[in-house]
């Protein structure tokens, strides 16, 4: 009777043992590819649960930094504006990476060919994202879906890539002192494109989201959406290190904690966990819980 069994059992295994491969196989390449990591499904970091620790003689990470996504979403007033501004460590690097993750959503304003910029992420020594910006992260939304623009000075690498409504993505803009590039959830699009000449500029403060109202404006327009995990470097990141930014997923941490000069989780406030505690000032823009 039990050899009887232990042959049917080994029969059912090699009837469906190939079926079972196959699905774990399938199941593997969701979970490379992300899907298993939206907003919803992964367990939620509470505010500050992860920072960055300096002192002279070691520069660290402290807390839980992996795994979790953030509870809470920044989202921004069009009109009137919304935004967020912050003072920013200052350094003589002529190269910058600006990480963030966005979720656009279409307010109304997508493919109004009045309010064709919303101004994302950027630093100057006057408005930030606007007039005097050093660098800035533009989003067009002239077209719906609406793409981006990353910008040093008056060069500008604007690769044609639609963002995705409704869904997180991660955009991330280099300048290594000669060349821009935009990374889009870990890959590079479009060429790399020479600055022309221009040169990094002075940046004392950042700006996130516009200050001009979608109502009156075209351009510096507040963001129709929200922000997430913005990071800023003195240091032109690597490929390979922005795809290992990516892969850490929506509240990952940063990468390279030695060139890091910001680190705004926004997640529930809007402190700068990069050890710097360059903390930022919200107007118009409200923190709330995913549903």
């Amino acid at each position: 009777m039990q050899r009887i069994i232990a042959q049917s059992a080994m029969e059912y295994l090699m009837t469906y043992g190939w079926a079972f491969l196959v699905i774990a196989v399938v199941l593997g390449i969701f979970y490379q590819l992300g899907l298993f990591g939206s907003f919803t499904s992964t367990p939620k970091a509470s505010s500050g649960s992860c920072t960055v620790f300096r002192q002279p003689a070691i520069t660290s990470l402290v807390g839980q930094c992996a795994g979790l996504n953030p509870q809470f979403k920044l989202n921004f007033s069009q009109s009137p504006a919304g935004t967020v501004t912050a003072n920013v460590v200052k350094s003589s690097s002529s190269q910058i990476t600006v990480a963030f993750w966005i979720y656009p959503q279409d307010n109304g304003f997508y493919g109004n060919a009045l309010n064709y910029w919303q101004a994302a992420v950027g630093g100057g020594s006057l408005a930030g994202a606007c007039a005097g910006a050093s660098y800035y992260f533009y989003i067009e939304t002239g077209t719906n879906p609406p793409r981006e623009s990353w910008s040093i000075a008056s060069s500008r690498n604007f690769p044609v890539k639609n963002l995705v409504l409704n869904t997180w993505q991660q955009l991330v803009g280099t300048f290594d002192g000669s060349n821009l590039i935009v990374y889009y959830n870990g890959a590079q699009v479009g060429p790399t494109v020479a600055a022309n000449g221009n040169v990094l500029g002075t940046y004392p403060k950042m700006t996130i989201s516009g200050p001009a109202d979608t109502a009156v404006a075209h351009g510096c327009n507040p963001v129709s959406g929200s922000l997430s995990n913005l990071q800023i470097y003195n240091t032109s990141l690597s490929a390979a290190e922005v795809q290992g930014l990516y892969r850490e997923g929506l509240g990952g941490p940063p990468v390279q904690l030695q060139n890091l000069i910001g680190w705004w989780q926004l997640n529930g406030n809007l402190n700068d966990y990069s050890g710097n505690n360059q903390n930022g000032a919200a107007f118009n823009s409200i923190f709330y819980k995913p549903t």
